[in-house]
C-alpha cells in the first residue's frame, strides 16, 4: 500500500486545478493514481486525481482539507499554507453564565430610533422563526422568534453567526447588538456623540461651515486649536465626537 501523505515539497498540488507548487527546479515523473477515499468511514471523491511520485502520493490539499472539515489558505508571498478548522453552521444560542456588560451593547430600539431621525433606514421584525435587523443596506437574520424576545427573562443569551458581522443579545426582554459591530459596519453609535450646544465653558472656536450642505451622520474633520475633532449633523444639530473631546482636554 502506497504511503499517503501531505507533502508540502516538489509536488503539492494547492489549488482545485492541477496546479503544482514546486519547492524547486527539479523535474519529476508523476503518474495519476485511483484511490478510495473515506471519512468516518463515508466514501468521499475526489475532483481531481492524486498524483505519484517515486512511491509517494500527493494529494490535492484543498480538497482534502475539506474533506476533513477545514479551511485553506494560501499566501503565494511568503509559500505559507494555513489550515483552519471550519466553524460549524448552527441556529443555537450560547446562553451566557453571567450577566453581560451592556456598555458593550446597545438596545436595537435606540438604535433604530437615532437612525431613522438623521436619514438611515433601520428597522427590526420577524415572524415565529427568525428576527430580522435591517440598517441601510445590511440587513442579518437571526435564528430567534420574534414574540422570543419577551419570553427570555433574566438569561442572557447571545447568537451569533459563523460568517455574520453582527451579534445579537437577548437579555431582559430587550435585544441589543454590539457596538464595535455597528462602528465597524460604518455607522455610528449614539452615545459617543454630544450636541454641540452642550460644550459650555470652552474657549475653544469651531468652524462648523464644513458641515454646511453634509447630510446627517456623516462625520467631517474639524481642525481647532487644540487638534482634530470629528463632528456630524444630525436631527438634534450638531454632534462632537466625545473620545476626541476628551483627548483635547474639552470634556473630562
Amino acid at each position: 500500500m502506497r504511503k499517503m501523505i501531505f507533502a508540502l515539497s516538489i509536488g503539492l498540488i494547492i489549488g482545485s486545478a492541477t496546479t503544482a507548487v514546486s519547492a524547486s527546479t527539479e523535474a519529476v515523473q508523476a503518474t495519476i493514481a485511483k484511490f478510495v477515499f473515506k471519512v468516518n468511514s463515508q466514501e468521499k471523491e475526489l475532483k481531481n486525481d492524486p498524483l505519484v511520485v517515486d512511491g509517494t502520493s500527493y494529494l490535492p490539499v484543498r480538497e482534502i482539507a475539506d474533506l476533513l472539515g477545514y479551511e485553506l489558505d494560501y499566501e503565494d508571498t511568503t509559500r505559507t499554507i494555513n489550515f483552519e478548522q471550519k466553524r460549524v453552521k448552527s441556529n443555537s444560542y450560547l446562553e451566557l453564565t453571567e450577566a453581560p456588560d451592556l456598555s458593550e451593547w446597545i438596545n436595537v430600539l435606540d438604535l433604530i430610533r437615532f437612525y431613522d431621525g438623521n436619514g438611515i433606514k433601520a428597522s427590526l421584525s420577524g415572524d415565529n422563526s427568525v428576527t430580522n435587523l435591517n440598517i441601510g443596506v445590511y440587513g442579518v437574520g437571526f435564528p430567534l422568534a420574534f414574540e422570543d424576545q419577551y419570553k427570555q427573562g433574566d438569561v442572557p443569551k447571545l447568537f451569533q453567526k459563523s460568517k455574520g458581522k453582527l451579534s445579537m443579545l437577548v437579555y431582559k426582554n430587550n435585544i441589543y447588538v454590539n457596538k464595535s459591530n455597528i462602528k465597524d459596519l460604518g455607522f455610528p453609535i449614539e452615545d459617543e456623540w454630544m450636541p454641540a450646544a452642550d460644550l459650555t465653558k470652552t474657549s475653544t472656536k469651531f468652524d462648523f461651515s464644513l458641515l454646511n450642505g453634509k447630510e446627517k451622520l456623516k462625520p467631517v474633520f474639524l481642525y481647532t486649536e487644540q487638534g482634530i475633532i470629528r463632528a456630524m449633523n444630525s436631527e438634534a444639530g450638531i454632534l462632537l465626537n466625545k473620545e476626541d473631546l476628551r483627548a483635547r482636554g474639552l470634556i473630562g
